[in-house]
């Protein structure tokens, strides 16, 4: 290596160890604070009324029932019912 690259080598390196700080602080100001939109989802999903939840509920327990009935009708063998 020719020694006139060493200074543009340290440059660099001290470029690159500034660079990572820096995007250290960015990741953790960004997975410290959630979004507006996530935090207006939370809110309405707390005061929303709850009888949309009965009704999802409801829902998810008929496709739930419907895809169980579906596989002990097909009668794979070592699904047994708990």
């Amino acid at each position: 290596m020719d020694t006139s690259e060493i200074p543009q080598i340290t440059s660099h390196a001290a470029a690159m160890k500034r660079a990572g700080a820096d995007v250290e602080v960015v990741q953790s100001q960004t997975t410290s604070c959630p979004p507006s939109t996530s935090q207006a989802a939370a809110v309405a999903a707390l005061t929303r009324p709850h009888e949309l939840f009965a009704l999802r509920r409801t829902s998810f327990q008929a496709r739930l029932d419907l895809a169980v009935a579906a596989l002990h009708a097909a009668d794979f063998p070592g699904l047994e019912e708990e």
